[in-house]
């Protein structure tokens, strides 16, 4: 039997008495493996799922002026890379690696981080003024510093 297509399907409660059906579905080449393509999409509907919900949540807040971050604001991207990695939580900033490219700061994860730690690494991103970057494998935070917005 050759498998040629994987699809991902999951039921998100809203509330409310909401729910939202989501679906994902990849088509596989020679060399991909069925398994790790369907949790690649698992993965993927999940932090979707959690940006969304981060997303909507900021923009029914009541909108406030943008606190100015200098801490961001460094001579060298060594400097803007520690900068950012002291405003992660100790045990996911250690899950996490960070380099600089094009005067962004790229984090990307070293392993799965589970829901929970997602959520708090994106809730640091945001308040850094970065966001998420969904790209299957090469999915990551973006952000921006030097007077660029993310």
């Amino acid at each position: 039997m050759n498998i040629t297509k994987v699809a991902y399907t999951r039921k998100f409660n809203l509330g409310n008495y909401e729910s939202l059906d989501l679906s994902i579905e990849a088509v596989l080449n020679e060399k991909d493996n069925p398994l790790e393509v369907w949790s690649i999409l698992s993965d993927n509907a999940e932090m979707w799922f959690i940006s969304e919900k981060t997303r909507k949540t900021k923009q029914d807040a009541k909108p406030q002026s943008a606190p100015q971050q200098p801490a961001l604001q460094a001579k060298s991207a060594s400097q803007a890379i520690e900068n950012i990695r002291k405003k992660f939580p100790e045990d996911i900033e250690n899950r996490l690696d960070f380099e600089e490219k094009n005067g962004d700061i790229i984090v990307k994860s070293k392993q799965f981080l589970g829901s929970e730690a997602f959520r708090e690494a994106l809730d640091a991103v945001t308040a850094l003024g970065g966001k998420y970057v969904s790209a299957g494998r090469d999915s990551h935070f973006i952000i921006s510093v030097g007077g660029n917005k993310a």
